[in-house]
């Protein structure tokens, strides 16, 4: 199955100049724990909620005026919109990563998928294959004694 069918096409991002504290707060407001840093719409790295704690919170510095830049994870792996859900997870499991961006063809992000997602995902399929499917003939017929 294409991630074109999958992928939900709102990607939350940010720059590599904005402030900590205004990604903090994008995350809030849309309730995510991790956002795409885009330069032109590219991939340049990616910021979750726990890099803000570890990285900046715990360390004592200033949200307001630390921008994602020195925070990120920077080289993330990407898949292309045109790839499957096995290409994804076999991203995730050569990496050890729980989030992957999605782009096309020209390098943009398109989309991100989390571990959540594939799972969720993948539940719904094999739930799915556990309904079977009634044949609208019987395939044994009992016969008179």
């Amino acid at each position: 199955m294409s991630l074109h069918n999958i992928l939900e096409r709102k990607v939350i991002s940010c720059t590599p100049e904005t402030p900590i504290k205004e990604v903090a707060e994008l995350m809030d407001k849309e309730n995510v724990g991790a956002i795409l840093v885009l330069q032109k719409g590219k991939p340049q790295g990616i910021i979750t909620d726990r890099d803000i704690v570890i990285r900046c919170v715990v360390k004592g510095l200033d949200c307001t005026g630390t921008a994602v830049k020195e925070m990120m994870t920077e080289n993330v792996e990407t898949v292309n919109v045109d790839d499957g859900i096995y290409d994804v997870v076999q991203v995730m499991k050569k990496n050890k990563i729980r989030r992957v961006p999605v782009i096309d063809s020209s390098g943009k992000a398109v989309g991100l998928l989390s571990f959540s997602d594939v799972y969720q995902l993948l539940a719904k399929e094999i739930g799915d294959l556990s309904v079977p499917v009634a044949p609208e003939e019987p395939k044994i017929v009992e016969q008179a004694a």
